[in-house]
């Protein structure tokens, strides 16, 4: 039986996602957003390619409790050009 509440499981979740992220070389240098509903991930930011928004959605679902991601990452070709999480502003345009 499990003795976790609702919140508790969604930070695990959550803190489960953001380490996947850091530890893996495509998804590390973008600032995602990650919010946790039940069972459900939603995934906010921008990344650089389809395939570094789809390997966020993989390591996302790879989580345990994870039944469904929401991806909502836009694909922008210059992100993370910036200097990534310690970046300031992102997608400043001159």
């Amino acid at each position: 039986m499990n003795d976790e509440g609702p919140l508790t499981q969604a930070r695990a979740i959550t803190e489960q996602v953001r380490q996947a992220f850091r530890a893996n070389e495509k998804t590390a240098k973008y600032p995602m957003g990650v919010a946790v509903q039940g069972a459900t991930v939603s995934l906010q930011g921008t990344v650089d390619s389809q395939e570094t928004k789809d390997t966020a959605e993989q390591l996302a679902r790879s989580v345990p409790g994870v039944v469904l991601v929401i991806n909502e990452l836009v694909i922008d070709e210059n992100a993370g050009q910036d200097g990534g999480w310690f970046g300031l502003g992102g997608r400043q345009r001159q």
